[in-house]
């Protein structure tokens, strides 16, 4: 009998972790994420199956690991694929310490319409970068580059939150 209930326990691990390694998110809950809580955002628009993204992402983390500090900036991570299980394939392989949202939309004309009342201007190319304060005045948007929003990044905590 024990070795039956550790089998089951065995079996039934990956179907818990699988569900854990991406939260959902409607266009409703997405306003809400970027206009509340803490005041200065960026927010990374992704999907798992861009090349530019897959390398792109690790130097999104490092931004996160060097200013994502509680306070300063939060970090959003909004992926725009329409397949959980190839989100879910990304999150195992970078294994990040934040958690990955996946906006839920129906057709790609929704999906713009939530991130435009989100105040995300949005070309359709991925990746994508916002920076912004909490008045949803625009610091920094467009496409995703390591040494510019890390530049951009250096002089905000420099001007409102020197070391």
């Amino acid at each position: 009998m024990r070795n039956l209930i550790l089998l089951l326990a065995i079996i039934m691990i990956p179907l818990t972790v699988s569900a854990a390694h991406h939260r959902e998110l409607t266009p409703r809950a997405l306003e809400e994420k970027v206009k509340n809580g803490t005041c200065t955002k960026f927010i990374y628009i992704f999907t798992s199956w861009c090349p530019v993204c897959d390398k792109s992402f690790r130097e999104f983390m490092k931004l996160q690991n060097q200013y994502g500090k509680p306070g300063m900036v939060e970090f959003i991570t909004i992926s725009l694929d329409e397949e959980a299980e190839d989100l879910d394939d990304f999150v195992i392989k970078f294994k990040p310490h934040f958690p990955v949202y996946r906006l839920i939309f129906s057709n790609g004309k929704e999906a713009l319409d939530a991130l435009e009342r989100a105040g995300i201007t949005y070309s359709g190319k991925v990746p994508h970068a916002t920076f912004r304060d909490c008045e949803g005045k625009i610091f920094a948007e467009g496409s995703f580059q390591y040494s510019y929003y890390n530049t951009m990044l250096q002089s905000w905590r420099n001007n409102k939150h020197p070391e």
